[in-house]
C-alpha cells in the first residue's frame, strides 16, 4: 500500500489503472453468450457480478469479455480470442512495450521472492519507465510526470526541482513585489521599456543597458542604472528567481499549470 501511494504521487492516474487486464473467455454450446444487443454491456455485466460475489477486482485495470458459440459440431471459434489477446498486447497507452528477456528476468525475481517465507521488503513493483513519458528534462534530467502519450505540457513530480545551466539560461525572474502581494507577473529583459520610443530606448540601453519592466510595477531594474558598481537583480532584491524545466521538442521554458494560472492572473 505504501509504494502505491508513493507511486501515485508521481502519477497522475489512479493505481488500478497501471493493473492488468483480464480476458474472460466464455465458450458455450447450448446456452447464449453475453452480447451488447438490447444494451447490454458483457464487461458492466462481469463487474456487477463480482461485486454480488463480494470479489475486488480493483487491482486490474479492465475486464475484456469473449464469447463465443460453438456450432453442433463442436468446432470451436477460437480467432476471436486471438484476435483479443494481440490488441491487448499490442496496445501501449499505459504501459511501454518490454523485451522478453526483461519480463523473464521479472519472473525470475518474483519467482525468488516468493519461493520461501514471505518478508517485507522494498519491491518495485511498477517501476516510473514502464508507465509514465519518458520525456526527460534537459537540465536535470527530472522524468515527466504524465501519462505516456499525454497531449499536454510536460510537467514533473511533486516537489522535484530544476538546476540552473547555463547552457539553457533557464532562470525565470518575477517581480518582487508583485510575488509578495500574491501576484506572478513574469519579467524578461528588454533594450527599453513599453512607455519608450524604439530610438529613445536603444539610447538608454547603449547608455543604461537592458530593463526589467512589470506589468504593475513598470521598470523594476536597469543593469547600468549606476557608474560603477551595478549589482545584478537578485542581489537588489527587485526579483524573485525560479528555476524551470528544459523539456525536449520545447522552444521557450515550461512552467507548470499552477504557475501558468498565476501568471494569467497577475
Amino acid at each position: 500500500m505504501g509504494e502505491a501511494n508513493s507511486f501515485s504521487e508521481n502519477f497522475e492516474h489512479s493505481v488500478s489503472s497501471l493493473g492488468p487486464t483480464v480476458i474472460v473467455f466464455h465458450e458455450t454450446l447450448h446456452t447464449d453468450i453475453l452480447s451488447k444487443s438490447n444494451g447490454g454491456d458483457p464487461e458492466k455485466t462481469l463487474r456487477e457480478r463480482f461485486c454480488a460475489l463480494k470479489q475486488d477486482i480493483s487491482a486490474f485495470s479492465k475486464i475484456r469479455y469473449v464469447g463465443t458459440r460453438s456450432d453442433v459440431s463442436g468446432r470451436t471459434n477460437f480467432g476471436i480470442l486471438r484476435e483479443a489477446l494481440g490488441k491487448e498486447l499490442s496496445d501501449s497507452s499505459i504501459r511501454s512495450q518490454r523485451k522478453i528477456t526483461l519480463v523473464y528476468q521479472a519472473f525470475q525475481l518474483l519467482n525468488k521472492k516468493f519461493s520461501g517465507n514471505v518478508i517485507e521488503t522494498s519491491h518495485c513493483s511498477f517501476p516510473d519507465e514502464y508507465f509514465t513519458c519518458a520525456a526527460k528534462c534537459q537540465s536535470c534530467e527530472s522524468r515527466c510526470g504524465k501519462q505516456m502519450n499525454h497531449t499536454a505540457e510536460h510537467t514533473s513530480g511533486v516537489g522535484k526541482k530544476c538546476i540552473f545551466s547555463v547552457q539553457y539560461e533557464n532562470k525565470i525572474y518575477t517581480c518582487q513585489r508583485c510575488q509578495e502581494n500574491g501576484r506572478k507577473c513574469v519579467v524578461v529583459p528588454k533594450a527599453a521599456s513599453s512607455k519608450e520610443g524604439s530610438i529613445v530606448g536603444l539610447a538608454k540601453f547603449a547608455w543604461s543597458g537592458f530593463v526589467l519592466e512589470c506589468q504593475k510595477c513598470g521598470v523594476i531594474y536597469r543593469s547600468r542604472q549606476q557608474w560603477y558598481g551595478n549589482t545584478d537583480p537578485e542581489h537588489q532584491g527587485v526579483v524573485h528567481t525560479e528555476i524551470a524545466h528544459v523539456w525536449p521538442g520545447v522552444s521557450g521554458l515550461v512552467y507548470s499549470s499552477e504557475d501558468f494560472s498565476q501568471v494569467s492572473q497577475g
